[in-house]
């Protein structure tokens, strides 16, 4: 995955990396993206699929880097996340 570096507002530096390819998905994003599913859209019928990966941009993940899921919806990554929690809603 390729990766960036931002700097907050109060000065902190983080690294991001960008996860658009399906075979760039990792056990780690999937249990994100459910833990996503359940506390956001575990009431709904319907997933909103442009509100559901803008809350899981920026997810930590466990090496302490930042999740970017990319600058545009319909990436490879983005499909595989939705077909993985439509399986993982039914």
């Amino acid at each position: 995955m390729e990766s960036y570096k931002l700097k907050t507002k109060t000065g902190y530096e983080e690294t991001w990396v960008v996860c658009s390819a399906s075979n760039e998905v990792t056990q780690e994003i999937l249990e994100a993206a459910e833990e996503v599913s359940e506390g956001w859209f575990g009431d709904s019928e319907r997933v909103d699929w442009e509100e559901f990966f803008d809350r899981l941009e920026g997810t930590f993940l466990n090496d302490g880097t930042r999740l970017s899921l990319g600058d545009e919806y319909g990436l490879p990554s983005q499909e595989k996340i939705k077909r993985h929690i439509r399986e993982y809603r039914r």
